[in-house]
């Protein structure tokens, strides 16, 4: 299912917001949300989304698939694995083992906030304000066009990939074509936790 009461707002060039017309979108193995760019992803850039299962499946996935499985490339971005534990690769990094993983888990079925940066070739992780990894990349990609959806995205050949498909609600994703500060990630954390308890 594609949701249709997405509002798209652009923030002075700076930062893209999707939202529903409520507070949340609630998801199960049947729908997902596919975002209006073909190419999100440059140097540097935030993305931050809160989200909320009790469950493995896909977060923020990418592929060149016109619908979440079907693509022949394919990257997770974001995914809770079957330990609970977050996974965080926003772009193929010469292998599917280069990502970062929480030492905490996030399938307690309370909201969390996730953060990731990029910028020149390093690759930050945050969760509900807080850095917990920071890795080298080189962003790189193997199709000239790829297809971004929120709750759903191809896993297979992943580590502890479990379903494609987020059973559980995301709210508040928003890009930046800017890697945010900790002091900003944090900020924006304290800033917006009131609405997620």
């Amino acid at each position: 299912t594609i949701f249709k009461s997405i509002e798209t707002l652009l923030w002075f060039s700076v930062g893209l917001e999707l939202k529903t017309a409520g507070p949340v979108l609630s998801l199960n193995e049947s729908r997902f949300f596919s975002t209006p760019l073909k190419t999100i992803f440059s140097t540097p850039f935030t993305i931050s989304i809160w989200f909320r299962t009790a469950t493995s499946g896909v977060i923020l996935g990418q592929e060149n698939g016109s619908t979440p499985g079907t693509g022949s490339g394919w990257n997770p971005a974001l995914y809770v694995d079957t330990n609970g534990k977050l996974r965080i690769s926003c772009f193929w990094g010469g292998s599917t083992t280069n990502q970062s993983v929480s030492t905490a888990s996030v399938n307690d079925n309370k909201w969390h906030l996730v953060n990731v940066t990029f910028e020149s070739t390093t690759h930050k992780s945050y969760i509900d304000g807080i850095l917990f990894d920071t890795i080298t990349k080189t962003q790189s990609n193997y199709s000239a066009t790829y297809y971004y959806y929120l709750g759903s995205g191809k896993v297979a050949a992943w580590p502890s990939a479990g379903n494609m498909t987020l059973a559980g609600n995301i709210s508040n994703f928003i890009f930046y074509n800017k890697a945010l500060t900790a002091q900003e990630v944090l900020q924006n954390y304290h800033a917006t936790k009131g609405r997620y308890k």
